[in-house]
């Protein structure tokens, strides 16, 4: 009779855990796959090419910085870093391995505008052209 009993249990136990299974499978198949870009439907608007004009501060291989204004009473100097892609066209110089700190250049850009799902609005930034002004040292 003790035989029979653990018998039962056992089959009972691996009948559970195979539905369990089962049915776990099939709600991880059934959700749709969730997106992790932040800005997934999103409202974006082009405000159109701008460009900017000032000194290089700082340069990597994957960003630029540029100081477009200062404030001489104040102290305060303005500004802007854009990241650097492949479609960076470069005027004046072979490429960007020879652009030096303290050139001056003019910056060519798409800004866009975006909506997040949130309601957050957010500004986007997107480097076409590196217009070198100084000459070669």
């Amino acid at each position: 009779m003790r035989k029979n009993t653990k018998f039962i249990w056992v089959g009972l136990t691996g009948i559970l855990l195979i539905l369990t299974s089962y049915f776990v499978y099939n709600i991880s198949l059934s959700r749709k796959p969730r997106k992790t870009s932040y800005f997934s439907k999103v409202e974006s608007e082009l405000r159109g090419k701008k460009s900017i004009t000032g000194e290089i501060t700082a340069l990597d291989y994957n960003f630029i910085a540029v100081t477009y204004r200062k404030d001489e009473k104040r102290g305060i100097e303005y500004e802007i870093a854009f990241p650097l892609n492949k479609d960076v066209k470069v005027i004046n110089r072979k490429g960007l391995n020879e652009l030096l700190i303290g050139d001056i250049i003019t910056l060519t850009y798409d800004e866009i505008n975006m909506t997040g799902k949130d309601g957050i609005k957010r500004r986007k930034r997107i480097l076409r052209t590196i217009k070198v002004l100084s000459p070669l040292p």
